[in-house]
């Protein structure tokens, strides 16, 4: 038998599961407006988003220093996968989407 073969079933097995990772809306906000894509937000990229509205997220929270000071709660100057970004969803529509999607 080759060595090989059961490697590439191993991959072959995790494709469907990979190709089907849905990111959670926290990292899904943070890789849309994510300029220089080192995984978090500074305080000029949050701000940045002022005014723009991405049609698969929806957020109730403000876009000002204030709002940036109060979810980095780790304290580090960036919002990252460790700040917890619960005011972030994903709109209905994306949801309605998603459910079409097949299984």
């Amino acid at each position: 038998m080759n060595p090989r073969i059961p490697l590439y079933l191993l991959l072959a097995a995790a494709l469907p599961a990979y190709a089907l990772d849905i990111p959670t809306p926290a990292e899904a906000f943070i890789r849309q407006f994510d300029r220089n894509q080192d995984q978090r937000l500074s305080l000029s990229e949050f701000l940045a988003i002022r005014g723009q509205s991405p049609k698969h997220l929806r957020w109730t929270l403000a876009i000002d220093r204030a709002t940036f000071h109060k979810l980095d709660r780790n304290r580090n100057g960036y919002l990252d996968s460790s700040d917890k970004l619960a005011d972030i969803h994903y709109s209905d529509t994306f949801l309605e989407e998603i459910g079409r999607w097949p299984h």
